[in-house]
Formats: structure tokens, sequence, C-alpha cells
């Protein structure tokens, strides 16, 4: 029964090409005029879609004149077999054959909850595709207004244009599929796009130079470690050997050549005990394993929530939780997470350049250091870049999945080579035409760290002078942020995302200046009202929004992000300075936790009451917000460090330099480099759109660190852990001489830093290797 709207619309379809081919097949004042007015009255009476059908007067003429369409009549007039196999899918449709109810029940539908943001209805993707004639299967169309790859990456609990999910022939495509809908887009003025999708059987070149780079390097681990074992067990025969000896010290000395060290690079076993080594050594900065952690934790959260919300259909909901509950707040600013990267990034350049650079009498190699950040950095990012690029799309299958794969692709096929130059957050001027868009976090860290051998030789040489340096940049980086944010007006962004959602909820709430910040801070939208029905189309590409402003101008600029390496900068060099232990009053290390802790606390919770009351902070203050809150919040883990460091961080610091931690640490760089990837698969696989709750997303969330982290293993495992043994092979000091036997070097020696070529985006440092 619920069938029977939509055979009307098929009928409305089919009558209507039908009609432009050829009028005298219908009559223009009998059942196309009443199937006509059925579809619109469809549209305006929802709930009497029934009683509605059950008047139609012409059902047995309707059914006659699919029936008497034949196969030759329409070769004759040139119709495509698209048009068809419809005309065979509306006459089985009345006949209620059993695969054209399968297809008709598979088609989205008006469900409840539209004022909570139920504006999609994708039906029922796999019922579509497993309902099947001899003449052709069921083949599922998205029809939608159609998104911008900027308006992908900046929705936030997006997805709020109108879509549905229909099913016809598999003869169909979805060029034919718009042509049909081209009357509504003229209504509404904007193209509707037929999105379909068709598991990816062919492999592009992208795909194929994925895989045959995929094989190499799994090939290259596989012969790795046989020849690890080999060596393993040559050793254990040459030590009980030698156990038996008189004099086992007049064992001519013997040690692994190049060639052997490049090709353990790539050993399974070697890099695996690399990976979980829990040795804690004298120098360690052992709290920033805890840190590093916690800290991609935080910056999952963030996007597990962030990137779910176009794949909710209460959306409305989400919204509300965000401006009413104060800890949702965790969720708004979790972008501190980002410069708690940019800060351990700057204290390990510092402290372990610091510390290379009295071993070799103030002594720096710069093109080797930059040399070897490169080469440790860039192949396991072209890497993902390339699978995201290419083999990503056939990772996947459902109604959401076209989209989502071409979120990544799309960008990419332009504008990969801006990653690899490390410049991709200055060009494109837009974050959401980035290709990788978390990349502009590497770009940002690559060119912090171009300034470092400048920064080096200024503070070896005078600390007074680095100092002074250091802090007139996070004055610039302060400066520059403010005056941004005062010229475009720009709201703190927990604030601006704040009034988008109080405008979700009720536009009752808002008024005056905080209504017109919503109308900045994201594009408005008109109405097109057919009949009674009130559908909201997208203005024409006009200045760029308030929102667009802030991720481009502020979120990933360097200028507007390097105080908060320098402030790291600091830090390490208060770590070098005082070899890590610096002394001071238990009174005072007291009120520096309290300050530090009340500050972050005030960060990150402090702005939820104008968030809840959708109160607008002054320009001025929100411009010194914009300014100060991430250097303050870099200056807050500098206290952390320090006092954990110097012995008074209590439980703090026996947590967060918890041994187990380590391992994960280590994974840290790769962690971020996969995890939105993974984000994206679940999301983009499911068939219908999830239910907002926070039991939900808190599943969601517990299952995608885990399976970010196995993946950052083995990607780790393939070509990470590999470059970093082939960098010390070629780059590397040859070492002291090894014990008079053959051995397998120890799984952290191959790590030992070249030249104060630090690796500070990872979590790497000097006690660990």
């Amino acid at each position: 029964m619920v069938a029977r709207p939509i055979l009307a619309i098929g009928c409305l379809a089919l009558i209507s090409l039908v009609q432009s081919q050829r009028t005298k097949y219908i009559s223009s004042n009998n059942p196309e005029t009443q199937v006509k007015a059925f579809a619109y009255r469809m549209i305006q009476e929802q709930s009497q879609f029934e009683t509605l059908f059950d008047q139609l007067d012409h059902k047995k003429e309707i059914v006659g004149l699919l029936e008497n369409l034949t196969r030759s009549q329409l070769d004759d007039r040139k119709i495509s077999e698209c048009v068809y196999s419809l005309v065979n899918f509306g006459t089985d449709m009345f006949k209620r054959e059993k695969y054209a109810l399968g297809m008709v029940d598979s088609w989205g539908k008006l469900g409840a909850g539209i004022k909570l943001g139920n504006l999609q209805w994708m039906g029922r993707y796999y019922e579509c595709r497993n309902s099947h004639t001899a003449k052709f299967s069921g083949k599922y169309f998205y029809l939608t207004i159609p998104t911008s790859y900027q308006q992908q990456a900046a929705g936030m609990l997006g997805g709020a244009n109108p879509a549905v999910g229909v099913c016809l022939p598999s003869t169909c495509s979805s060029e034919q599929v718009e042509e049909f809908v081209s009357p509504l887009s003229n209504l509404l003025k904007t193209k509707i796009l037929a999105y379909t999708h068709v598991q990816p059987t062919e492999y592009t070149s992208v795909d194929i130079a994925a895989l045959v780079i995929t094989s190499i390097l799994g090939a290259l681990v596989i012969i790795a470690t046989i020849y690890e074992y080999h060596l393993n067990k040559q050793q254990s025969s040459e030590a009980e050997y030698n156990s038996l000896e008189t004099y086992p010290e007049i064992t001519p000395k013997r040690k692994l050549s190049v060639t052997s060290n490049l090709v353990l690079s790539f050993s399974f076993i070697k890099n695996t005990k690399a990976i979980f080594d829990t040795t804690q050594k004298a120098g360690n900065i052992n709290v920033l394993h805890g840190l590093r952690f916690f800290s991609m934790t935080w910056v999952i959260l963030g996007h597990t929530f962030i990137f779910g919300g176009n794949f909710v259909d209460n959306g409305v909901d989400a919204a509300h939780y965000y401006i009413t509950e104060w800890t949702f707040q965790t969720i708004g600013n979790a972008t501190f997470s980002v410069d708690s990267f940019f800060f351990f990034s700057g204290l390990l350049a510092a402290y372990l350049g610091l510390k290379e650079m009295k071993k070799r009498n103030g002594k720096i190699n710069v093109p080797l250091m930059l040399a070897y950040r490169y080469l440790r950095l860039t192949p396991a990012y072209a890497f993902c870049i390339l699978i995201a690029t290419g083999l990503y799309s056939k990772f996947g299958d459902g109604p959401f999945w076209p989209q989502t794969a071409l979120s990544f692709s799309g960008p990419c096929k332009s504008y990969w080579w801006t990653n690899l130059l490390y410049i991709n957050n200055m060009y494109p001027a837009s974050l959401g035409e980035e290709c990788f868009a978390w990349g502009w976090y590497l770009a940002n860290d690559m060119q912090f760290f171009l300034m470092l051998p400048l920064l080096l030789l200024v503070i070896y040489r005078s600390n007074l002078a680095g100092v002074l340096i250091l802090n007139f940049g996070i004055l610039l980086s302060i400066i520059a942020s403010g005056v941004v944010s005062s010229h475009y007006s720009q709201q703190p962004q927990s604030v601006g995302i704040g009034l988008l959602f109080h405008m979700m909820v009720g536009p009752s709430s808002l008024a005056g200046d905080s209504l017109d910040s919503v109308a900045g801070f994201a594009n408005a939208t008109t109405t097109v009202s057919p009949g009674n029905v009130t559908i909201p189309v997208p203005t024409p590409p006009g200045p760029p929004s308030q929102s667009e402003l802030f991720w481009s101008d502020i979120y990933a600029k360097p200028w507007c992000r390097m105080g908060a390496y320098f402030v790291g900068v600091l830090a390490g060099l208060i770590m070098y300075r005082s070899n890590t232990r610096v002394r001071m009053n238990k009174l005072y290390a007291l009120l520096g936790w309290m300050v530090a802790i009340a500050t972050g606390m005030a960060l990150v919770y402090g702005l939820f009451r104008d968030i809840r009351d959708a109160t607008l902070l002054s320009v001025p203050l929100a411009a010194f917000y914009n300014a100060v809150s991430r250097p303050l919040w870099t200056f807050c883990l500098t206290w952390v460090v320090v006092a954990c460091t110097s012995g008074y961080g209590g439980p703090v610091d026996t947590f967060l330099s918890w041994k187990a931690f380590i391992p994960l640490s280590r994974l840290t760089y790769c962690a971020y480099l996969v995890h939105p990837l993974v984000i994206y698969w679940v999301y983009g696989y499911m068939e219908t759109k999830i239910h907002f709750s926070i039991p939900i997303i808190a599943v969601l969330y517990a299952g995608i660190v885990p399976i970010s982290y196995s993946i950052a293993y083995l990607v780790s495992i393939l070509i990470e852990m590999p470059m970093l043994g082939i960098t010390k092979a070629l780059f590397g000091k040859t070492g002291a001489e090894k014990p008079p036997v053959v051995q397998a070097p120890h799984p952290r020696e191959l790590y030992d830093q070249p030249p104060v070529a630090v690796n500070s985006t990872d979590g790497e440092h000097d006690g660990d290797k």
C-alpha cells in the first residue's frame, strides 16, 4: 500500500517522457493530467497518500497505457533503453511483481523528525541492489542539491540539503535521472544531482600505483623479517659456540654493513620491538608520551562528532545538546589539541637540537637536518594521500559512499603536490578545497621547522637573545590573530558554532546582533515555495562567510599559529638549561598547578554562558580571546611538563609517564594521518543515517580509536619505521665498534637521531632511542 504514491510519481515521469516523444499516445486531458495533479498534491499532503491514490479514476487507463507501449513502438520513436525499462518497471509495479515492489519499497520516504533535521530520506540501498529481473536490476540513485568540497569540509551537523534515495532500472544513468527531475531543478533554481554508486571494478593508474607500492613495501617487510630471523639464529649459534671457548675475547670483531642495515630497516620483528620498547632512559621527558596520546584521542573525539554531523538524522538535537550542556565544550574546543601538538613539536625540536649542538660544539648541519626531517615525514604522508586519492573509493559502498570518497579524491587529484611541498595551508586558499584537509597542520609544522636552525643558533650563543626573539614571535602571532579577528569581526570558534546551532534549534532565540552574526558566520539561504512547501536553497556564491574566513585566515595560517610552537621552543630551552629539573618551592608548585588548571578550564569551558545565551562578545573582547587563547593553552602545558619532569607532578606525572603510553605515543603521527579516513569510512559505509545520542557516538568513538591505531601500526611498520632506519643508515653515525659477534642491532639502535634532526611530530625523542 505504501508503494502507491510512488507509483503515481513513476507514472508521471513515464507519461511525461513518452509524451515528449509522441503526444498521440496520451490524452492530454485525461490520465496524465490527473496523475500530475496527484503528484503535486502528494507533495503538499504527505499524510493522505493512500486516500489520494484511491481517488484516481483512471488507474486502469494508466496500466493499459503502459502495457500498450511495446518495445517496437519505443524503438520507432528512439526512446532510450532507460525509458523502456521504466515502462516495464511501471507496468510491473501495478501488476505487483515481487522485484518491482522491492524496488519501490527501497525508495526513501518522508519520515518523522523533519523539524529535527531529518531532511534526507535514504531508503534501503541494498534492498534496491538486490531487486532484479531478467531485463535489468535495481540501481540506487541519491538525489540531492549539490555541495562543494568546501561546504562538505565546513559542514557542522550538516546534511541539511533535502535529499531522497530512489531505485530505478540499472539501464538508467545519472544524467538521464537528472533530466527526469529537471522540472524540479527549474523550480528550485538549482540543479539537482543524481549520484549513483556501483562498486568500481576497474583500476585506475592511481590505484595500480598504490597496489604496486604497497606490494613492494610488503615484500620488503617479508624479506627483511626473514633476513633478521636468519641473523638472530646465527647470533644464537655463535653465542653458544663462544660460551665454550676458553678465550672468547679473541673472536674477530664483525659488524653489519650499510646494506644489511638498509634491509633490516623493513624488518617486522625489529620495528615491532622498536615501537613497543618501553625503556625509559635518563633525559627522557616521559610525561610527553601520555600527553601526546591523550591529545591525539582528543583530536579523534572532536572529529568523530564533527565529521559525523553530516550523517545524523536529528542534527537539531545535537545542536541543542551543544548549547545546553557545558561538558560538550570539550568537543567545541577540541581544536586546542592541535595547539598541544605544535607545543610538543617546538619543545622537542629545541630540547633535542640544543643537546645535539652541545655535543658538536655548537655546530649544525642545516641541509642534513632539513633533509632528514622531510624524508622522515613525507613518505608515510604521501602514501596515505595516494591511498585516499585512489584505492580508498573501493573500500566502501552505500548511499553515502560516492560523496564521501569524492571528498578525498576530488581535491587531491588537483592539489596533491601542495601537500608534498608543505604549502597546502597557503594554497589553495580555502581549507575545504585542500587535499588531505587535516594536512594543514603538517604544513604549518614544517614551515615552523624551517625557522628552527636559525633559532637554535641564536639560542645556543645567547639565551637572552633567543628568549627575546621567541617572545617577539609569540607577540607577533598574538597581534596577527587579533588584527585578523578584529578586521572580520570574528567570534571565538565555539561561540560562532553556538550561534549557528541556536539558529538550527530556533531562530526566535536570536535577535539583533546575534541574528546578524549568524547571517555572516554561515552563508544565508533563500527559500522557494511551491504551493505550501518551503524548501531551503543555497544562495549563489558570494563573499566568504565568517566561518570560512575563520578556518582559512585564523585557524590554518602560520602567522596565527606560530605562537604555540614558539612557546614549545621556550619550554624546550627551559628543559635543556635545567637538565629537566627545575627547582622551586612546593608552595609555588601548588600555586602553579592551580593557575594552570584554572586557566585551562577557563579556556575550554569559560565561554559556555555566552554560547548558552547566544550572547555575542564585543569585537575587541572576541579578538583578544582569539589572539591569546592558544598561547595561553600552551603555557598551561608548559607548566605540566616542567612540574612533572621536576618532581612536582605527583599522580599526574605517574599516570602520564606510564610505560603503556610509550607505544601509543610513537604511533601518534600515523594515527593522525589515518584517523579521518577511518571516521569517514565508518560513517560513509552506513546505509541510513544514525540517530544522534551520546551513547551512540561514544560507542562509535570507542571503536574508531583502536581501529585508527591498528591501521597506524600497519602504516608505521610498512613505511614510517623503515624510513627511520633508512635515514639512520644513510645519514647517521657509524657508531662504536660492536661486540665480537655478528648480531642483529638493538631494536632502537638504527633510530638514533642524526645531527639535530629531531622527530618532533610523531613524538620520538632522544631518550627513546
